[in-house]
């Protein structure tokens, strides 16, 4: 396993790694999720039949001084449960909220420098380490965590 696989697989071990690319200050990974099989969200039954893929894109802890944003391909599945509310759904990421942007490891990262000091001074130490965020966004994601 190169050290770029390990990267991905130390979110989950269900992503496979497809391909890298260094642009300018940002390393760029291409990765895809190995689920075969999920466990309604909704019902609580499993399902195996694919409905379509998606993309996510969102960004995590630096490498380095290169900026880490990660394309990961996810399938979204039928529910064969008749009498669920939802037709399709997708699989739950454990590293990642749904409809967030950056991995919760990276939110840690950002919470813990924020606590030290102002939004505006977070902003430009995290912005200096390749973590591209507004003082904004730190104080929408103090909200949201309500520290």
């Amino acid at each position: 396993m190169c050290e770029m696989e390990s990267i991905l697989s130390s979110l989950d071990p269900q992503i496979q790694y497809l391909s890298h690319e260094f642009m300018a200050d940002q390393v760029v990974f291409r990765a895809k999720a190995r689920f075969v099989t999920a466990i309604c969200p909704y019902c609580g039954l499993e399902a195996n039949k694919v409905h379509s893929k998606y993309r996510r894109v969102f960004q995590d802890i630096p490498i380095s001084t290169f900026e880490t944003v990660i394309h990961l391909e996810l399938p979204k599945f039928f529910c064969i449960n008749i009498h669920c509310p939802y037709a399709t759904f997708s699989v739950p990421l454990s590293f990642i909220e749904p409809k967030a942007r950056k991995t919760k490891r990276l939110e840690k990262e950002i919470l813990t420098l924020s606590l030290e000091m102002s939004s505006i001074n977070s902003a430009k130490r995290l912005n200096q380490q390749n973590i591209k965020i507004s003082k904004s966004t730190i104080c929408r994601l103090i909200k949201k965590k309500k520290l």
